[in-house]
């Protein structure tokens, strides 16, 4: 939703990048093939990204979805590749949102948060304890929290 009101404003180019590695479901919320993705996009030469962009019909929503993480089983997204992406693409887009997994899987959420300018934290009231919180915000340590949404 926070895509497509960004991307409702004129001459604005929202990417949604699935990072969630282990429950992906952007794809199919946004009613999207489920590859090539990510995983590949980290670890491709330039001018093979394409085929791994969507944009989702009437908007100026693109998805980026996690693709084939079975391809590396022990580290399917290259986290070097992922910054040079992540920096290669800002000239493209005007905003990147990235849907990374929650700090319960702390590696990858720390390594996401690494590359990315700033988090919005997403708080599931019935599910989210007081401890897990404030450890995930111990672990941004404020220096790029943005925000958070409690539901």
């Amino acid at each position: 939703n926070l895509a497509l009101a960004m991307a409702s404003i004129q001459d604005t180019r929202v990417l949604v990048v699935d990072a969630n590695l282990c429950a992906p479901t952007l794809h199919r919320f946004l009613n999207q093939s489920p590859g090539p993705g990510l995983c590949e996009a980290t670890r491709a030469a330039r001018a093979t990204l394409p085929h791994c962009f969507r944009r989702v019909t009437g908007t100026q929503v693109y998805l980026l979805t996690v693709g084939d993480t079975e391809a590396h089983p022990m580290d399917p997204l290259d986290l070097r590749g992922l910054h040079n992406l992540l920096r290669s693409l800002r000239s493209q887009f005007d905003w990147i949102l990235i849907d990374a997994p929650g700090f319960d899987t702390t590696a990858d959420a720390m390594a996401i948060t690494m590359t990315a300018d700033g988090v919005i934290m997403m708080i599931e009231s019935e599910r989210d304890s007081f401890r897990l919180v404030s450890r995930a915000l111990s672990n941004v340590q404020g220096r790029r929290l943005l925000g958070a949404v409690m539901y």
